[in-house]
């Protein structure tokens, strides 16, 4: 199954990665780590957010707003478009800073305009 080590370590040199796995990985420590689940966690409710979002904005708009299907169609698209050049621009960010500091900061940022939100 794959190539072999010297393949493996010839084709990460060539695409820009630095590591390489060992032959054997031993994943329990890092099942382990606490801020690995955080993580994993993080991302799945945003992930998670990102997807409920884009297939309840719809059913939404049209029920509680009574938008025609194309107008619907229009902001939806504007929505995931905008939301998916967001995520793919702040990458940078989070190479800079690191994922777990952008991740901290953003669920912060959500949870006060929903603060803001639910008394304007």
């Amino acid at each position: 199954m794959g190539v072999n080590r010297q393949d493996a370590k010839k084709i990460a040199k060539w695409t820009g990665q630095v590591h390489v796995p060992k032959e054997h990985i031993d994943i329990l420590p890092i099942l382990k780590e606490p801020k690995v689940w955080i993580l994993v966690l993080n991302y799945f409710v945003g992930l998670g957010g990102f997807l409920a979002m884009s297939s309840f904005l719809p059913g939404f708009m049209i029920k509680y707003h009574q938008l025609d299907d194309k107008i619907t169609l229009l902001v939806v698209s504007f929505y995931l478009i905008f939301a998916s050049l967001v995520r793919s621009a702040t990458g940078g960010v989070t190479d800079k800073y690191g994922g777990g500091e952008c991740a901290i900061m953003g669920n912060f940022l959500i949870g006060f305009g929903s603060f803001i939100l639910a008394f304007a």
